[in-house]
């Protein structure tokens, strides 16, 4: 019970702290607006980083505590200020009648410049992160046909580069030595029974077949036509087979060691060649209707400066990433000297050229909000006025299209604009306040 009262007691407290703020805030609101009331000139104060805030006196900002500065505004009665009640409107009618004066020394002082707003044909630059990947059409590997005894490893370690026709083991293998002597045999009876029997003879025949037969076997094996040929030239089989690179590369894998036993079918050797290289980049789908097969590419590696390389889009997986939501493209670029290594990361600038003029200003000349976008318009008659635009695509560097506020060839400010931002806001507060008077 005695829980309850204290709750209730906390609730009933928090209410009257609740109206007492209240109550505070709208003598502070009928204050300000009876003193602009009777006041047609009158000096104000205010803070640069908060221009919410509109004192009638010098002194700190209740917020920041930095000093506030004067702002002067005059008042003038208004002739339409029914225009002004409906607040849903009000926004509106605050952009269209704001212009900022600024006298022509101090333009000079704050560096104030414009450029005229232009229908142009752009093209947008993309910027995307990229690794250096394993080309896929260039990895090889490498097994053995027979069982036996890795007798002599020739290449011994990862990343030894090997041409093609390269010796890399010798293998020891029993059954081959049989087969190879097997072979041995009747080849020395087919010609022996060529020398003494005539050609149309039949046991002739039967022996090419034979013969035939066990050097396809040898063939399957992995002998090669020139190790046969050595076999009928020395008359002696041998004891160890030798294993070559069929392919020009790197070995990225190795599965064995000297000594061992390895069996029939077994994979021996990965070898990879990085020429040309895969550079496979990561488009978020936002851009992806800025990219095409072909397009072309500018490629710089951190790992290896002052190097530029130029490439073209050759391919775009089929599949969006669920998570990352990136869609995975590849560009192949020329790697002779290899030194171009998967693992490395890669910037990669692509360009699409649009194909219509679009009215173009500087991308620095909006001021994003999120809320509103906000640029400044230099007037023949020297003043400033802040427009709402809406604005399209942009290369989110240099240009920016604008849909709506700004008309071909006005001057356009495209510096200082935080300056004239916080000054736009000044006197939309003081606006606000003139029109909660009436």
């Amino acid at each position: 019970m005695k829980r309850k009262k204290i709750k209730l007691f906390l609730y009933i407290l928090l209410i009257i702290a609740g109206l007492y703020f209240a109550l505070q805030m709208y003598h502070y609101l009928r204050h300000k607006t009876n003193f602009l009331t009777k006041n047609s000139e009158v000096q104000l104060w205010t803070c640069p980083m908060h221009p919410q805030i509109i004192m009638e006196k010098p002194g700190e900002c209740p917020i920041c505590h930095m000093s506030l500065v004067p702002f002067k505004e005059k008042l003038k009665e208004e002739q339409n200020v029914n225009n002004f009640y409906n607040q849903e409107n009000l926004e509106a009618n605050l952009n269209s009648q704001i212009q900022i004066s600024i006298e022509p020394a101090f333009i000079q002082k704050m560096n104030l410049r414009t450029e005229k707003a232009q229908k142009k044909e752009v093209q947008k630059k993309l910027s995307f992160l990229g690794h250096i990947d394993y080309n896929e059409t260039k990895i090889y590997v490498i097994n053995t046909r027979v069982s036996g005894w890795i007798e002599k490893l020739y290449a011994k370690y990862e990343g030894k580069y090997v041409q093609k026709g390269e010796v890399l083991l010798s293998i020891y293998s029993p059954e081959l030595v049989s087969t190879q002597e097997e072979y041995l045999n009747i080849f020395k009876q087919y010609h022996f029974a060529r020398k003494s029997l005539k050609e149309e003879d039949p046991i002739i025949k039967e022996l090419y077949q034979t013969l035939h037969s066990s050097k396809e076997r040898l063939k399957q094996w992995n002998i090669s036509e020139y190790q046969i040929q050595e076999i009928e030239k020395n008359q002696t089989s041998s004891k160890l087979l030798p294993i070559r690179s069929p392919y020009s590369g790197f070995i990225i894998e190795k599965k064995i060691y000297e000594g061992q036993r390895v069996e029939q079918g077994m994979d021996l050797f990965k070898i990879a060649n990085f020429d040309p290289a895969w550079i496979i980049v990561h488009v978020p789908e936002q851009e992806i209707p800025f990219i095409y097969i072909g397009q072309s590419a500018k490629i710089k590696i951190a790992q290896i400066p002052n190097q530029e390389y130029k490439g073209k889009l050759s391919y775009m997986y089929p599949i969006l990433d669920s998570t990352t939501r990136n869609l995975k493209t590849r560009i192949e670029i020329p790697n002779p000297k290899f030194e171009i290594k998967p693992g490395m990361y890669a910037n990669i600038e692509l360009f699409y050229k649009f194909n219509k003029k679009m009215l173009i200003i500087p991308y620095s000349a909006v001021i994003q909000t999120g809320n509103r976008n906000l640029a400044f318009v230099l007037k023949h008659n020297k003043s400033i006025e802040p427009r709402e635009v809406e604005i399209g695509f942009t290369d989110g560097e240099t240009w920016i299209e604008i849909r709506q506020g700004i008309e071909e060839n006005e001057d356009v400010v495209v510096s200082a604009q935080f300056l004239l931002d916080s000054e736009t806001r000044i006197l939309e507060a003081v606006e606000k306040l003139k029109s909660h008077q009436h």
